[in-house]
């Protein structure tokens, strides 16, 4: 009884000390803001839109916007709803974890492992879609490893990746895996149809994404894999986010690293079920090396390292090895230099936060601001007590004197923040239908942007693929008439306007939109990356 009393408690303290870790990093990423413009413009009746006069999809994670919808039209607070809607998610997402636990002792290590990862603890808020994705994922993994008859487990397994695809597209690379294997137990066609019934939600997002942008695909997604960058590159970057994670933030990788020796595939036991879901996250994982990773260190890997947590709570390791995982995870979360329980990021923290591979500690650069029990930033105060953001009073100030169209590169805050009327020209492309576009190399691969390395060591920033604006677009966009200079880039910048401007059934978007998908302006993209390619030569002196 006294063991078990101590077990108990172990876990009690463990689910207090992971719930003070959620408040003292609470924060909000300036990324997240990028949905929030959307959300607001949403709400109050200007369209599921980046800029009032276009519509394009500058979020990745519609299920997510529409739920903070609801709570923030009521209360028209931002903050406190995005900081609100992380801690209830993240508390949904421990309760799913803790229902598959093999015992109390298992779950109190667990719940310390969900404390020690960095990534985890700060992405369970920042005012991403992170919480409501892990809640997903660990529905699709407790669906997937229940017991009972293979078809109803299906459906539940189709339903969840239907949340984690509208939270966030690429998860179905995880959750899809595990739709496919369950349904491999007893394939029928009457269990596909029951699992496509449980997939109309996501079709039916598509279909409006096809006709209200005019895109498959999230702009942002255009933005980030249309820049013509070699696959070797996106993949060394990959590999150097792996790498950010393993200094910054040891024991998430090591958690997932955990997992796939206990339940990985071996000769003999590849068919078990644990083996599936190690098979599903390494796919996760390597899709995350491919596409370069993130500028935001850790937060592409919190799917991968909760779906292995929900792995290893259901094992049943005995008691020193218990102890020793406890202790092994106390010194994995606390002893690195970037751990989150380290004290509170200030001003000056901001200024070590980058790699030399360009990723970044995205709390260390926002938290004097945004943090739920920040002390705030010198010269702005906090975000939490109403001050407002400078850059966006600047932009305001600006739009005032009549700069109605701005071009910003740091947009999310900038944006939500300022009149809802100001059209924001972002070189990253993630809001605009045209920069997102434009490539960045030439035929024989000559950067157009960046001809120079950056500090990070490449002609590309992961996550910050800048274009300038080619001339005569931003007279364009303040007179919505075509007035780019290059007669090959305006031709296909109309078929863009008809896209994202004319009325959404009209015939010549229809034809735009055919267009666009089947490539026809691919060689206009092309000469204007040869313009731009003797433009860089020339101002290099070749």
């Amino acid at each position: 009884p006294s063991r078990r009393s101590g077990v108990r408690a172990a876990l009690v303290g463990a689910l207090a000390l992971f719930a003070a870790g959620l408040v003292w990093t609470a924060w909000l990423a300036d990324d997240a803001f990028i949905t929030f413009r959307c959300m607001d413009h949403f709400v109050h009746g200007r369209g599921l839109v980046w800029n009032v006069d276009e519509r394009v999809q500058a979020f990745t994670n519609p299920l997510w916007l529409l739920l903070l919808s609801a709570p923030y039209a009521l209360t028209d607070h931002v903050y406190g709803v995005a900081i609100g809607a992380g801690f209830l998610t993240t508390a949904l997402a421990v309760a799913l974890l803790l229902r598959g636990a093999s015992s109390t002792g298992v779950a109190a290590v667990a719940i310390l492992a969900l404390a020690g990862s960095k990534a985890f603890l700060e992405y369970s808020t920042s005012g991403l879609e992170n919480p409501l994705l892990h809640v997903a994922v660990l529905l699709a993994v407790a669906a997937y490893l229940a017991p009972g008859e293979p078809e109803s487990r299906a459906v539940r397994v189709a339903a969840a990746t239907t949340v984690a695809f509208l939270t966030r597209p690429d998860a179905l690379l995880l959750t899809g895996v595990l739709c496919v294997a369950v349904w491999l137990e007893r394939p029928s066609l009457r269990s596909l149809a029951r699992m496509s019934v449980a997939w109309i939600p996501a079709f039916a997002w598509e279909a409006f994404s096809a006709v209200y942008y005019g895109t498959w695909v999230p702009n942002t997604a255009i933005a980030k894999l249309s820049g013509g960058i070699p696959r070797s590159e996106r993949v060394d970057q990959g590999l150097d986010y792996l790498g950010n994670s393993l200094r910054w933030d040891p024991l998430t990788l090591a958690v997932v690293a955990l997992a796939a020796l206990a339940f990985g595939p071996r000769p003999g036991r590849w068919r078990r079920r644990e083996s599936v879901v190690v098979v599903a996250v390494a796919l996760h994982l390597a899709y995350v090396v491919s596409v370069g990773g993130d500028f935001m260190g850790g937060r592409f890997l919190t799917t991968s390292f909760i779906a292995c947590v929900a792995l290893l709570i259901r094992s049943t390791p005995g008691h020193r090895t218990l102890a020793a995982a406890a202790v092994v995870v106390a010194i994995l979360g606390t002893v690195t230099p970037r751990s989150p329980w380290r004290p509170r990021p200030d001003a000056i923290a901001s200024l070590d936060a980058v790699d030399p591979a360009g990723i970044t500690d995205e709390r260390a650069i926002y938290y004097a601001y945004t943090g739920l029990v920040a002390g705030g930033y010198p010269g702005w105060g906090r975000m939490a007590d109403g001050d407002p953001y400078p850059p966006a009073l600047l932009a305001q100030r600006n739009l005032e004197e009549g700069e109605r169209v701005q071009v910003q590169a740091q947009v999310g805050m900038l944006g939500f923040f300022v009149d809802p009327e100001l059209h924001i020209l972002d070189v990253m492309g993630l809001g605009d239908p045209l920069i997102a576009r434009i490539p960045l190399r030439s035929a024989d691969g000559t950067w157009l942007y960046s001809p120079k390395l950056t500090p990070y060591g490449r002609h590309w920033r992961v996550g910050h693929l800048s274009r300038s604006p080619p001339p005569g677009y931003v007279e364009s966009l303040e007179t919505n008439e075509n007035r780019i200079k290059n007669p090959d880039l305006a031709r296909a910048y109309d078929a863009i306007r008809a896209l994202t401007r004319d009325p959404v059934w009209s015939a010549n978007r229809w034809t735009a939109f055919w267009s666009l998908q089947l490539g026809e302006f691919d060689d206009a993209f092309d000469a204007w990356r040869e313009v731009r390619r003797r433009q860089v030569l020339r101002v290099r002196g070749k």
